[in-house]
């Protein structure tokens, strides 16, 4: 917990069915962490949903449009082609983050068209002899407030990058916007993980500070769901053979804000995850985005931090939403 901060307030956790990921600035995505089929078959489309998720004791969000997504030639994608993971919403386009390929694309939010395909380095590829592992790719996607700057985290460490002083070290990606629009690779940044952690979600608050959501999976004991307050180093490690050997001033600063596990239930209960059944927030949380501040009502002053969990297709499992008034600014404090 950050010195001198209340602790965080859950507003209000809402179960949910069809929901996903959401961007910076408001909730929107695909059905339920795969790819949604059209009867023609084979295409990713994407669900809009309005606003901030409404009051923030309420979160009573509701559909309103679909986007399908095309390539640059009007084709649609097959399942295995595209996984979509992090969403930013960029004015009348929207970014989308996908594991598969990896890739992140730049769409028009009306025709669906793809405006750009973002660089991605070989090495985030998966393939023979390749570092990287194939699920466990880009999972998060993040622009600052002013648009200038875009992030994306790798969920897990490519397998080159070895531990360093005993946690696990994944990539960001760093992107500085164009004077057309467009994004251009500036670098990668380390992001220290405790061992067998996985980056879910970023929120870039600017300045070189972001919220990251780290998380974990234990079958014996369920979940576990940590969001921290992170101060990039700035130093490019873009030419790091391993990540391990490197001194730790390159390594991201982390003070915690919060555990899931430590906030009250607010009357959530999970008869879907029996390993959670001591604390039944803690779901597979998967998305993160941070609202403006409060100005009236008992957590006048705070921020609403919306929270979405993916129930991977499974019966066993739960899409979540949650409403957390925590105490964030985004001008270094």
């Amino acid at each position: 917990m950050l010195a001198g901060r209340r602790p965080p307030q859950l507003l209000r956790p809402t179960r949910r069915r069809g929901l996903r990921r959401q961007p910076h600035g408001r909730p929107l995505g695909p059905d339920h962490g795969r790819p949604q089929r059209s009867p023609a078959g084979g295409r990713q489309e994407l669900q809009a949903l309005p606003g901030r998720a409404g009051a923030p004791e309420k979160l009573d969000l509701k559909p309103t449009a679909v986007i399908q997504l095309k390539a640059a030639d009007g084709s649609g994608y097959a399942d295995e082609e595209f996984d979509g993971e992090g969403l930013v919403i960029q004015g009348d386009s929207v970014l989308v983050a996908s594991e598969t390929a990896p890739s992140i694309g730049r769409f028009d939010r009306k025709t669906g068209l793809l405006q750009e395909d973002l660089e991605v380095p070989d090495r985030f590829r998966p393939g023979p002899g390749s570092a990287a592992k194939g699920s466990e790719l880009l999972e998060s996607l993040a622009m600052t407030p002013d648009g200038k700057h875009l992030y994306s985290g790798l969920q897990t460490a490519l397998s080159s990058d070895r531990s360093n002083q005993g946690n696990d070290v994944l990539r960001l990606l760093h992107y500085r916007s164009t004077a057309k629009g467009g994004w251009k690779l500036d670098k990668q940044l380390a992001y220290p993980i405790a061992d067998g952690g996985e980056l879910a979600e970023i929120v870039a608050l600017g300045n070189g500070e972001l919220l990251t959501l780290d998380r974990s999976f234990n079958p014996l004991h369920g979940n576990t769901v940590q969001v921290y307050r992170t101060t990039l180093s700035g130093q490019d490690v873009t030419d790091a053979a391993d990540l391990g050997t490197e001194p730790t001033d390159v390594l991201a600063q982390k003070e915690l804000l919060f555990n899931l596990a430590d906030c009250p239930q607010a009357g959530a209960k999970d008869r879907f995850e029996p390993q959670n059944k001591h604390q039944p927030l803690l779901t597979n949380v998967e998305g993160m985005d941070l609202g403006p501040e409060l100005t009236e009502g008992e957590y006048r002053g705070r921020r609403p931090l919306y929270l979405v969990s993916d129930d991977n297709d499974s019966k066993k499992q739960l899409t979540r939403l949650y409403s957390l008034a925590v105490d964030v600014d985004t001008d270094g404090h």
